[in-house]
C-alpha cells in the first residue's frame, strides 16, 4: 500500500483553545475518498447518505438511473487496508423515481434501504423498504421487500429506517394516522426478526399526532431508547420524540422542544430533529435544527445535547457553529464516547456551498467545545460536504453528494478517514503528506 494513499491529508484546518484539558484528542486523518462505480453516475447525489459499520461502508446513490436509485458497498480489504467496491444493490422491482438509497442503515451482516418513492400498489410515491442480508458467498442478497399493510398515496414509507440486531425501524413520514384521523401524520412501523436468518415481522406501529411534521424523518436506535425526528412539527420549529422500549412495547417518555436557555429566542423555522443521534454508550443524545439560531447568528442552525438520568433526558449545553450564516449546521449529526461530529453541508469555508464537519469534543469539566473543523480541501462550490456523517470507533465516512471527481454532474463522493486518539501533545494544525 502506497504511503500516499492513506496519508492524503489532514483535515483538521483551525485549532480552539478551551480552559482545561480534553478528555481525549482525537486524530483524524484522510484515508481515501470512494467513488460511485456504476457505469453512469450521473446525479447518483453517492454520500447523500452514507453509513459504516464494521469494515463495510454503504453509500447511498438514489438519483441513479432516472432516480431509481442503488447502493454502493464497499468492504475493507485485508491485504491494503482500504475500502474498495464490492457490490451494488439494486431493487428487485426498479422505477423510475423510486429514490432507492434515499436512507439506508446497516448492523452487522444485513443492510436495509429505503425507496420511498417507489409504488409497490400503485399509489404515488407510497414507499417500500428493501432488506439484504450476506450470504456465505459474501455478497449481499435480497431476503425482503418490505410493504406496509395500509399503503397510501404520499405515505413515504422508507423515509427513514434504523436497525439494531433484530430490530428494524421504519418512518412514513405522511402516513395517515388512521386511529386519531388525522392525515399526514406520519407513522413509524417496528419491526422484529426471531434471528438473524428469519424475516423481518411487524411488531408494532406508532403514530404521529400533527399534520404535517414530517413525524419521523430521522430515526436512531440504540438498545432500549428509539430517538424520532418530528422537524416541522409547530409550524416548523420542530421536536424530537423519545421512547423507551418498556415491556416489549416502545412507550413515548418525552419530547424534546427548543431550548431558549442561552437567550436566543426560539425561531419558528428552527426544524429541530432534523439530525438526532444517540451516543455509541447510550449516555446522551444530540437533536440538531438545522435553521435554529445561534449565537453567530439567526438561522445558522444549532444542535441540543442531553444526558440520560434514569428514565428521563436532562438537558445539559447548546453546541453552536463557529461561525455565522446559513449553514445548515445540525442537520446531520453523530455521537460517539466524548466525540461529535456535526455536519454544516453548506458551509462556506472553502467555497460557497462546499460545506465543512465540526468536532466537538468533553472537556474536563464535561462539557463538549469545539475542536476542530473539518474540510475537503480540494472541495468546490456546492459540494455539500457533510451532508451525511458516520462513524465507527476506527473510521469517519463524509458524504459529498454534489462532487463531480468522476465527471459527471452531482455524481458524488464518500470521504473516510481514520480515527485514532493523539499522545498527550494535543492536537496541532498540520497537513500530512506523503
Amino acid at each position: 500500500m502506497h504511503k500516499a494513499a492513506v496519508c492524503l491529508a489532514i483535515l483538521v484546518v483551525q485549532l480552539h483553545q478551551v480552559l482545561g484539558g480534553f478528555l481525549q484528542n482525537p486524530e483524524i486523518v484522510k484515508l481515501q475518498t470512494l467513488l460511485p462505480f456504476s457505469e453512469d453516475p450521473t446525479h447518483d447525489n453517492t454520500g447523500h447518505y452514507t453509513k459504516i459499520f464494521g469494515d463495510v461502508i454503504i453509500a447511498g446513490a438514489y438519483g441513479n438511473r432516472g432516480w431509481r436509485g442503488k447502493i454502493y458497498v464497499f468492504e475493507k480489504s485485508s491485504r491494503t487496508g482500504l475500502f474498495e467496491p464490492l457490490q451494488e444493490l439494486v431493487a428487485s422491482h426498479p422505477m423510475p423515481l423510486a429514490y432507492l438509497g434515499l436512507n439506508l442503515d446497516i448492523w452487522e451482516d444485513t443492510i436495509v434501504g429505503g425507496a420511498p418513492y417507489e409504488e409497490p400498489q400503485g399509489e404515488y410515491r407510497s414507499g417500500v423498504v428493501y432488506v439484504w442480508k450476506k450470504g456465505q458467498d459474501g455478497l449481499f442478497h435480497q431476503t425482503q421487500r418490505l410493504i406496509p399493510w395500509d399503503s397510501q398515496r404520499r405515505g413515504y414509507y422508507g423515509y427513514s429506517v434504523a436497525i439494531e440486531g433484530d430490530r428494524l425501524v421504519i418512518g412514513a413520514r405522511f402516513t395517515r394516522n388512521e386511529v386519531d384521523g388525522i392525515g399526514e401524520a406520519g407513522k413509524i412501523y417496528v419491526y422484529e426478526r426471531a434471528d438473524r436468518n428469519s424475516p423481518f415481522a411487524l411488531v408494532q406501529e406508532l403514530r404521529g399526532t400533527m399534520r404535517r411534521a414530517h413525524w419521523a424523518d430521522e430515526l436512531r436506535l440504540h438498545g432500549d431508547v428509539m430517538l424520532c425526528g418530528a422537524p416541522r412539527a409547530y409550524g416548523g420549529e420542530g421536536a424530537a420524540y423519545v421512547f423507551h422500549r418498556i415491556d416489549g412495547e416502545w412507550v413515548e417518555v418525552q419530547e424534546l422542544r427548543v431550548d431558549s436557555s442561552n437567550g436566543i429566542p426560539v425561531n419558528e423555522d428552527a426544524h429541530l430533529g432534523e439530525g438526532n443521534s444517540i451516543s455509541s454508550d447510550g449516555s446522551y443524545m444530540v437533536v440538531g435544527g438545522e435553521r435554529r439560531s445561534s449565537e453567530m447568528g439567526e438561522s445558522t442552525g444549532a444542535a441540543q445535547l442531553y444526558e440520560r438520568n434514569g428514565s428521563t433526558w436532562e438537558f445539559k449545553q447548546h453546541l453552536s457553529p463557529p461561525r455565522g450564516g446559513d449553514l445548515r449546521f445540525g442537520q446531520r449529526l453523530v455521537a460517539m464516547g466524548s466525540l461529535i461530529l456535526i455536519s454544516a453541508w453548506i458551509s462556506p469555508e472553502i467555497a460557497p456551498g462546499a460545506g465543512a464537519v465540526y468536532a466537538y469534543v468533553k472537556d474536563t469539566d464535561g462539557i463538549f467545545q469545539l475542536y476542530g473543523t473539518i474540510l475537503n480541501p480540494m472541495g468546490q462550490e456546492n459540494d455539500n460536504f457533510g451532508k451525511m456523517v458516520d462513524v465507527s470507533e476506527d473510521y469517519l465516512v463524509i458524504g459529498a453528494p454534489k462532487e463531480n471527481q468522476v465527471q459527471a454532474t452531482d455524481s458524488g463522493a464518500v470521504h473516510v478517514y481514520t480515527i485514532a486518539d493523539r499522545d498527550s501533545y494535543g492536537l496541532r494544525e498540520y497537513l500530512r503528506q506523503s
